[in-house]
Formats: C-alpha cells, sequence, structure tokens
C-alpha cells in the first residue's frame, strides 16, 4: 500500500514539475511577451516571439498552436500589404507613362490579394482593394494603347524607327492605325537595311537577315506587303549568288 501511495505521489511531484516549468519556463515567458505584442497590433514581432519559444521547446502545444494563428494572420495581412505597395507602384508607373511595369505591378497586386483568405478579418478591406485594382486595371487597358501610339509616333517621326516599333509592340490589341503605322516603320527599317546590303555589295549575312525579318513584319493588309515580299526574294537571291 505504501508503494502505491509513494508511486502515486512521485507522479503528482512530476506532473507539478512539468506544469511549473511549463508555465514559469523562458518559452513561456517568450509566449506571454508574444501575447502583449499581439494585444498592440504588432503580429510580426508576436510571430518571432513564438518562433524563439520553440526553439527553446518544441514541444511545447500551447505555443505550437499560437504559432498557427499567428502565422494566419501574419501571411494575410503580409498579402494585403503586399497588394497595396504593388497597386501604389502600378499608379506611379502609369502617370510616368510605363504601362508595361504598370500591368506588370497590377498582376502582382492582383494575385496578392486574391492570396487574403476569406476567414481573415482583413478579408472586407481585401476584397474592397481587389475592387480598385480592377479598376486601375480597366483605366490601363483604356488608356495605354493610345499612349503607346503617341510615343510611337513621336520615335517614328524623330527617326527612332526601332524604338517606336517596340513601343507599338505593347499594345495587346492594335488598331488599324496602329498596325498602318507598324508597317510603315518594318517597311522603313527593312527597305533601309536592303539598301545598305545590296549597294555595298558586301556579303553581310547578319544585315540582309535581318533586312528580311524587318520587311517579313510587314502585313498583308499594307499596301507595301508586295513590295516587301519582292525586296525579301531580291536579297535572298542576291546572298545566293555570292556564295
Amino acid at each position: 500500500m505504501k508503494k502505491i501511495l509513494i508511486f502515486g505521489f512521485v507522479i503528482v511531484l512530476v506532473a507539478v514539475g512539468w506544469m511549473v516549468k511549463s508555465y514559469t519556463g523562458k518559452d513561456y515567458a517568450l509566449y506571454k511577451e508574444a501575447k502583449e505584442l499581439e494585444a498592440k497590433g504588432d503580429i510580426y514581432a508576436a510571430h518571432d516571439k513564438v518562433a524563439e519559444a520553440l526553439e527553446i521547446n518544441p514541444k511545447n502545444r500551447k505555443v505550437i498552436s499560437y504559432k498557427s494563428q499567428l502565422y494566419f494572420l501574419v501571411k494575410n495581412d503580409s498579402a494585403l500589404k503586399s497588394a497595396y505597395e504593388s497597386k501604389a507602384d502600378a499608379e506611379k508607373a502609369m502617370d510616368s507613362g510605363d504601362y508595361a511595369l504598370a500591368s506588370k505591378k497590377l498582376d502582382d497586386a492582383l494575385a496578392a490579394v486574391d492570396n487574403v483568405s476569406s476567414l481573415y478579418s482583413g478579408y472586407s478591406e481585401a476584397e474592397k482593394l481587389q475592387a480598385e485594382i480592377i479598376k486601375d486595371v480597366e483605366k490601363l487597358v483604356r488608356e495605354a494603347p493610345e499612349k503607346y501610339y503617341l510615343k510611337g509616333y513621336e520615335l517614328y517621326k524623330r527617326g527612332e524607327y526601332e524604338r517606336a516599333y517596340n513601343m507599338l509592340e505593347y499594345i495587346i490589341s492594335p488598331s488599324p492605325k496602329v498596325v498602318k503605322l507598324m508597317d510603315e516603320i518594318a517597311y522603313k527599317i527593312g527597305t533601309d537595311k536592303s539598301i545598305a546590303v545590296l549597294e555595298n555589295k558586301d556579303n553581310n549575312s547578319y544585315l540582309a537577315n535581318d533586312a528580311v525579318i524587318w520587311l517579313s513584319k510587314v502585313s498583308q493588309s499594307s499596301p507595301k506587303y508586295k513590295d516587301a515580299k519582292a525586296l525579301i526574294s531580291k536579297i535572298k537571291n542576291y546572298l545566293a549568288a555570292q556564295k
């Protein structure tokens, strides 16, 4: 009987010792600090504290559970912040006329806000932000083509033909006037390079191939389409005769 009592007493002591250690150890102190930080709104510092606590005692179930809660908050808050930052970057890019960067940043913003869980307390804010981002996308789609066209036309008039063409290529669904300008530029560049090849009488295969590439960009709707095809054949025949 005494042995049973002693054994039971030992078990109680072990349990009490475990409880004392659990609630007075360094890991528990860090847990309490994390709770205080969360109450102040600093979930990131709180998450760092519980991560530190788990390094001390990886088996502390209370800390493990709390870390999961904090991770959920940190993950969603980070996604929301990222969406705000990308949206702001997109608006700056649009203001400066860099619609390619604006498009990328808006894609990033939508991807980030889409990662916010519907169970997150800030989900309604995320939905509102998503609606604002979509408005920016609509504005981009509406304004970008004309902006790129005007910039491309300006470069074309200055004789910066390749830069002009590259600018126009940003337009995803070019209108007839955009296609017309692109055809004119491609034909101009291709013709200039062809003349350089044919007049120099030099077997410059790189320049010749470049001329062919540009002439091939001229669309069938262009009045210069047949001329471009004829010039391509002329260059190819010339190169063949040089071999």
